[in-house]
């Protein structure tokens, strides 16, 4: 019998390591694909084709990885290997592909090659708003040629399509109310998709009528369930509803789709610090700024949440980071003498408050905040003159300071 329980277990071996083996894989696919992201957003194109190429040889068979490296490359323009890449998708039967590489041909120039996949495209159902290709630059090269000329002889839009187009066009203009009237003519021609209750949703909350935006991205997301935008959108309304641990739930499941949306990581975290979700917040912007370290807000904001747990040491470096960053940011000078008060640094307080007002005149938190730094350093007279001029700029608590103060 113990013969046979140790076999077992020699069997169960193999199955455990090759699951902790996929982990790791997944762990570092994911983290290939956060940093390819950063590079992106940082217009560092090379590095973001060599973390693509990485993930690439983690999974040789996803036709989205070399789609987003031959996007890299275009970028970089170096159309030989963006155009391999596009072929090796295509090869997929990746329909995604088309448009990539009709874009691809125009920019080397193949006017033929460019237009016989732009007509692929254009056959597909999720192809490319006509009002987004006609502005597409990659195309600059064809708009006088006859095959641009013979390609559009052919109307490749329904009507419904044209109005969902001009629907995001006016969300995109800050103009929800036109959004919603041509959304309303699709809607009376049966356009019953996903994407029309999708933009129906992004008007409504524009609009304030939270209620009825839930109603249609709950419609979307029923048709299309693993879409992350929709996800995101639904997330972005209860946001807006307060309702913070329901968006904080869409947001994880939009991440679970997207892993490497580092804006949807960072709007995460900022709900859970407006929710004062500290540890939460802390931990996601940490992961934030691991790929994106000198983006101010975010340094701000993860700054602020350490000051209210007390960790002012940890605090101080980062605030240090930011004004090398920006150091003609009052706000940034005024946090950082708040740090210092609290660490009981009243000198450097007051050096950052000195700082802050030449930049800012009338900011009243200095006035104040530098005010009590001088009480303590025993100069009342300087501490009088800063509480009287913050109590003139309307600061709160300061004419009650004054006067318990100051002669």
């Amino acid at each position: 019998m113990r013969k046979y329980l140790k076999h077992i277990n020699l069997l169960l071996i193999p199955a455990f390591m090759f699951a902790v083996l996929n982990n790791v894989q997944a762990q570092d696919m994911r983290e290939n694909m956060m940093k390819a992201s950063a590079s992106l957003l940082n217009k560092n194109y090379l590095s973001a084709v060599e973390y693509f190429s990485d993930a690439i040889t983690q999974n040789s068979h996803d036709a989205e990885l070399y789609l987003k490296r031959g996007n890299a490359y275009l970028l970089l323009e170096d159309y030989e290997n963006a155009l391999s890449d596009f072929l090796k998708a295509e090869s997929m039967n990746n329909n995604n592909s088309l448009y990539p590489l009709a874009r691809c041909y125009a920019l080397m120039n193949e006017k033929g090659k460019a237009v016989f996949y732009l007509e692929k495209h254009l056959l597909t159902e999720n192809k490319t708003p006509q009002r987004i290709l006609k502005t597409d630059e990659a195309f600059s090269n064809l708009y006088l040629s006859a095959e641009w000329k013979n390609l559009w002889k052919k109307d490749w839009y329904t009507e419904s399509e044209n109005l969902l187009s001009e629907a995001d066009y006016f969300l995109s203009s800050g103009k929800p109310e036109k959004a919603i009237e041509a959304l309303n003519i699709a809607d009376e021609k049966n356009q019953n998709s996903a994407q029309l209750f999708f933009l129906y949703a992004k008007a409504l909350m524009a609009m304030g009528d939270n209620a009825s935006a839930i109603t249609n991205i709950n419609k979307a997301i029923t048709k299309n369930p693993s879409n992350a935008g929709y996800l995101q959108l639904r997330g972005d309304i209860y946001k807006k509803n307060k309702k913070i641990k329901l968006a904080l739930k869409e947001y994880e499941s939009a991440l679970q789709l997207n892993p490497a949306n580092l804006h949807l990581l960072k709007e995460k975290a900022r709900a859970e610090a407006d929710n004062k979700m500290f540890s939460e917040a802390i931990a996601d912007f940490k992961m934030y700024l691991k790929y994106l370290p000198d983006d101010e807000e975010a340094l701000y904001i993860y700054s602020g949440l350490l000051y209210e747990k007390k960790e002012y040491n940890e605090a101080q470096l980062l605030y240090n980071k930011i004004i090398l960053l920006n150091p003609k940011s009052a706000q940034y000078l005024v946090a950082r003498g708040n740090n210092f008060f609290m660490n009981k640094s009243y000198l450097s307080a007051e050096t950052d408050y000195n700082q802050a007002l030449d930049l800012d005149p009338k900011n009243a938190e200095a006035y104040n905040n530098r005010a009590l730094c001088r009480m303590f350093l025993k100069n009342e007279k300087g501490a009088c003159s800063d509480f009287k001029k913050a109590a003139a700029l309307k600061f709160p608590g300061a004419d009650e300071q004054l006067k318990k103060n100051c002669r």
